[in-house]
């Protein structure tokens, strides 16, 4: 998870400015035996980004 600034493509998407802040999570999920699931990048909206910490102890 990182802060970047948008490309053009995707603040045309999101309805932003190129070269406003974005929230950025690249993502690779592994399955148990090791090969590749997903991979997604996912770029949101610094207007209406929200984190979440959920802790397991």
């Amino acid at each position: 998870m990182y802060a970047d600034k948008m490309d053009e493509e995707s603040a045309k998407y999101l309805g932003l400015a190129m070269d406003d802040p974005a929230l950025v999570i690249d993502n690779t999920v592994f399955l148990n035996n090791g090969n590749i699931f997903e991979v997604s990048k996912v770029i949101h909206n610094y207007k209406h980004a929200k984190l979440l910490k959920l802790a397991t102890f």
